[in-house]
């Protein structure tokens, strides 16, 4: 898939912000989310931090689509189905949770 254009700064500030202190709360979601439903995830993606970074993915869209939506000129990003989970690279160094995308260029 293609990397979507740049956001502005205020959104892409405001994106960064929200999704740091969400993080905090998605992360344990979504680990006991994958512990409890594990036999049914598997056949999408056998990594807990692929799923994680699924999680956070369409986190971040809706965040896009809803509350800073009026901030953002175009739609950028579509929702990420589970059964296209592959698609998506994990994202656990430092470096890259600064890429929202989680697609390769």
């Amino acid at each position: 898939m293609k990397r979507p254009p740049d956001l502005p700064a205020l959104p892409a500030l405001l994106l960064i912000f929200i999704r740091g202190v969400a993080l905090w709360l998605l992360v344990p979601l979504a680990f006991l989310f994958w512990a409890l439903a594990f036999l049914w995830i598997f056949r999408y993606s056998r990594s807990l931090p692929q799923f994680v970074s699924w999680v956070d993915f369409n986190f971040c869209v809706a965040l896009l689509r809803g509350p800073l939506r009026p901030l953002v000129p175009e739609q950028h990003l579509d929702w990420l189905p589970l059964s296209r989970i592959r698609e998506l690279t994990a994202r656990t160094g430092r470096n890259e949770f600064w890429d929202f995308t989680g697609f390769d260029a």
